[in-house]
């Protein structure tokens, strides 16, 4: 998971290394989008979600029984 510059200067945050299917990754999308109240998609085991909100996320998912790690600084 790592923080990425968008257009703009604006920030967003990376989630990558999804292992599982296409449905389970959608349904891992929504709820971190409804956790962080904002917008992003999910392509190819990547998701990203608009904003810094790298924390959050990684508190979540570790939570959620996932191995993740922060990385990018």
């Amino acid at each position: 998971m790592l923080d990425k510059k968008l257009k703009g200067g604006k920030k967003a945050t990376l989630v990558t290394g999804f292992v599982g299917s296409a449905a389970d990754l959608a349904d891992l999308a929504k709820q971190l989008k409804n956790l962080c109240a904002a917008g992003g998609n999910a392509v190819e085991g990547n998701i990203l979600v608009q904003g810094d909100f790298k924390q959050k996320i990684l508190d979540f998912l570790l939570k959620k029984g996932y191995k993740a790690k922060a990385a990018g600084g």
